[in-house]
């Protein structure tokens, strides 16, 4: 392998996952939002089911601005509520915020919360394990194994070493959650899951903050009229996702 290619993965490298114990709590803030987005940039690659000559491309950051103040919320807040729609690629940043944030940190422990058994398997099985890491740069990836197990993102080890971060899916039900603590929590379509406001209630234990790192609650979700999910972002909002939509399906 050449020195300029070193030179080059090392850059990269450094640029996603750079090391900032000198920062502040804003200043590490605002060096994650910029890695985060580097790295949606430069290495993940989003599947287009519409297209099947070319169906492997990279994220419309530039075409969907909303996706970079996404990618920066992800970053930033303990507690996001995200009303979406389809073809917004919200889901899509944010699987690919969790490899990211398991490729970053040891011992991260992700919970993913869809609205059924099979959303959970297509956006872990598919998208994270096959569409994101498996179009990473493979000088990126070689040296993590990826463990086989169903229904887990799961690296194992980082150059033989104990990695141990992971991003489990639970579909359905706030009792396998309650009692557990994770890095974070994302519930997907929440909106649509009828135990929404009891996980809620039950996912006070991540977001404690234990020797100054928080967890994280992460909510996404179309709209559904009268929910829990409406009452905690607020019916504007939900309206909002549902205009930008409309849009793209024009465009589309």
């Amino acid at each position: 392998m050449s020195e300029v290619l070193i030179a080059s993965q090392r850059a990269s490298r450094e640029r996603w996952f750079p090391t900032t114990p000198w920062a502040t709590r804003e200043e590490r803030i605002v060096i994650e939002a910029r890695a985060f987005e580097a790295f949606l940039r430069e290495a993940v690659k989003t599947k287009d089911e519409h297209d099947p000559e070319n169906p492997i491309k990279p994220l419309p950051l530039d075409e969907l601005p909303y996706l970079i103040i996404h990618a920066r919320l992800l970053v930033s807040e303990r507690i996001y509520v995200v009303p979406k729609s389809r073809q917004m690629e919200i889901t899509w940043v944010t699987l690919a915020y969790l490899c990211w944030r398991c490729l970053r940190f040891p011992y991260q422990k992700w919970a993913y919360v869809p609205q059924t058994k099979e959303d959970g398997e297509d956006h872990v099985e598919d998208r994270l394990k096959v569409s994101i890491w498996e179009h990473l740069p493979p000088w990126l990836t070689k040296d993590f194994k990826l463990a086989e197990v169903q229904g887990h993102f799961y690296l194992s080890h980082f150059k033989g070493k104990r990695w141990n971060s992971r991003v489990i899916a639970y579909p359905m039900g706030a009792g396998k959650l309650r009692g557990k603590t994770h890095s974070g929590i994302v519930y997907d379509e929440a909106a649509h899951q009828k135990d929404l406001q009891a996980k809620w209630k039950g996912s006070t234990a991540t977001i404690q903050a234990r020797k100054g790192f928080s967890g994280q609650v992460i909510l996404l979700s179309s709209a559904e009229r009268g929910s829990f999910f409406e009452t905690i972002c607020g019916p504007e909002l939900v309206r909002e996702a549902a205009r930008i939509a409309r849009g793209l399906r024009k465009v589309a």
